[in-house]
């Protein structure tokens, strides 16, 4: 049976430990938000990177292009071998496809590398948050 001091101190340690289950909650949802929006991001690279495998198929042939969010404008492939590609922040450069096919590639190995951290960070955060509603249930046991 905890000595009076202790009970005393257990309201004030419960407070901490919900602030703290909290601040990782709120983490944890920001972190596993994040880790959708980077495998859509890998998803839409491998998608431009196996249009490019084709690239040389299409020449000629119409198409449907994005234009925006919600629109898609009808165009012909025109066979010079070369794409637009944004490189960040909206901003498009015209790349040979050779160049582009590694640019993407590099873009695939820079996402999945985050994709690598975010992983283990969210794993944290789930060991973090188990350890605390342990640490609770403990603290509802010992308050009883």
């Amino acid at each position: 049976m905890p000595d009076e001091k202790a009970k005393e101190s257990l309201p004030d340690a419960a407070e901490s430990l919900h602030y703290l289950n909290d601040i990782y909650s709120e983490r944890y949802a920001s972190v596993t938000s994040e880790i959708r929006r980077v495998v859509e991001d890998i998803e839409d690279l491998n998608r431009a990177s196996a249009t490019l495998s084709n690239l040389g198929s299409l020449n000629g042939k119409g198409m449907l292009v994005p234009a925006g969010k919600y629109m898609l404008v009808p165009a012909i492939a025109e066979p010079n071998g070369k794409v637009l590609v944004e490189v960040g922040a909206g901003f498009l450069v015209e790349k040979e496809s050779q160049a582009a096919e590694q640019f993407i590639s590099e873009m695939v190995k820079s996402r999945s590398d985050y994709l690598n951290r975010l992983t283990a960070e969210k794993d944290k955060l789930e060991n973090a948050l188990l350890e605390i509603s342990f640490k609770l249930s403990e603290q509802q046991d010992l308050h009883v």
